[in-house]
């Protein structure tokens, strides 16, 4: 979530966003499966993997 503060610094459309903001996006962006891990620092660990459907479509 650091970077989204970088992005808020170098671009117009950057901002810092909520962990159900990044899981509205994530699902909205075909991975519905993703782990949001909590480390202690300021960012978290995101693990994201496509949804089932849309691996048979690379295969």
């Amino acid at each position: 979530m650091a970077f989204d503060l970088l992005m808020t610094t170098y671009t117009t459309g950057g901002k810092e966003r909520t962990e159900l903001e990044w899981k509205k996006l994530l699902e909205k962006s075909g991975f519905g499966r993703y782990k949001i891990i909590k480390i202690p620092a300021l960012q978290s660990i995101i693990e994201a993997y496509p949804d089932e459907s849309d691996i048979q479509l690379l295969l």
